[in-house]
């Protein structure tokens, strides 16, 4: 049983072999030889760490030279996710020297399946990395604006008290006129104080979290996203999704520009990117009243929303395999056995 399944496992890395072509199987060979260059098998074999711009930076190199191999596609997805696991365990277990030893088909059919499995792993870790990124500018933003309202409501004294005081009189008079029942405990004239107070010095609660988001983004994340839409191919099934899709093409195209705003020949979809409840923070008028797009916003925005989207995978990545293509999770004979499998 066990010569057997050998002798299908060599037969089918000859015939993995057989469809490299010659440049990724020069590349592969590449692997075994150390060089300041590029990168080797051990170092392939490698996580990055914990998560630091550091790691990305190491990952995304190591996804670069990954995404160089020409691997066949074709042969590798139907297989199944425990054997290839299997595979890349046995190559991270051999020394470089031990797997160099193994005749040409074992050779490049292992290492073709290792750095096949690798590349799914590191771009599944760099999409979770996007994720977070995104996810925590919004989390840390919102937890510094509340403690910035607890820390001001506390601050102030004798707001708790009138507030307590104001709730006390319309409990005890709930059909009372304002200047009956709440002036004689407040008086009219310190409301208006509350009032002017609050727009003078109050914003809405959404745009605090926005501004502080911004201030965390231009000065720190906004380093990694660049490199990181460097490597992560991203693509929708979905023609209701391509606005996002336009938005990631147009923050591409302007990766490391200090420009403010697009430009009047630039295309930025706003629907279907930015909800309507924030297209306010995006566009800003100039001069002659325009309305203009704020680039740094845009980019925040339309961060959001493929987040949203690659969460239930309507916009999927290029080499991934937790958010792969969703169309590879069904069956391989989906469309002819449609009604049954529903």
């Amino acid at each position: 049983m066990q010569a057997a399944l050998r002798r299908i496992e060599t037969t089918f890395f000859t015939t993995v072999t057989q469809t490299l072509t010659p440049e990724t199987r020069q590349l592969i060979d590449t692997l075994f030889i150390e060089s300041l260059d590029h990168l080797t098998l051990s170092d392939l074999k490698t996580d990055a760490g914990r998560r630091s711009l550091k790691s990305l930076e190491a990952d995304v190199d190591k996804l670069a030279q990954l995404q160089r191999l020409s691997l066949p596609q074709e042969l590798l997805t139907p297989l199944a996710t425990r054997y290839l696991r299997r595979m890349k365990l046995r190559v991270m277990a051999e020394s470089l020297s031990f797997t160099r030893r193994h005749p040409d088909p074992i050779l490049y059919g292992l290492v073709t399946l290792f750095c096949y499995v690798r590349r799914q792993e590191i771009t599944d870790r760099l999409v979770e990395l996007l994720l977070h990124i995104v996810r925590r500018m919004g989390v840390n933003a919102e937890k510094r604006v509340e403690q910035e309202f607890l820390a001001d409501f506390k601050r102030v004294t004798g707001k708790i008290g009138l507030l307590f005081h104001i709730a006390e009189a319309s409990l005890d008079h709930p059909k009372g006129q304002v200047d009956e029942v709440i002036d004689p405990v407040v008086g009219e004239q310190t409301l208006r104080d509350l009032v002017t107070e609050y727009r003078a010095s109050g914003r809405s609660y959404q745009e605090k979290v926005h501004t502080v988001m911004r201030g965390s983004y231009s000065h720190h994340y906004r380093q990694m996203v660049p490199k990181l839409l460097a490597v992560l191919e991203f693509h929708s099934n979905n023609d209701q999704h391509q606005p996002v899709m336009e938005a990631l093409d147009l923050l591409r195209k302007y990766t490391g520009s200090k420009r403010q705003f697009y430009g009047d020949a630039d295309t930025v979809p706003l629907d279907g990117v930015v909800p309507k409840e924030w297209q306010g923070t995006v566009l800003e008028p100039d001069a002659k009243g325009q309305p203009r797009v704020n680039c740094i916003n845009y980019e925040m925005q339309t961060l959001h929303a493929l987040r949203e989207r690659v969460r239930c995978k309507e916009i999927w990545v290029s080499g991934a395999q937790r958010y792969r293509n969703p169309e590879d999770d069904l069956p391989a004979n989906f469309a002819a056995q449609r009604e049954p499998y529903y």
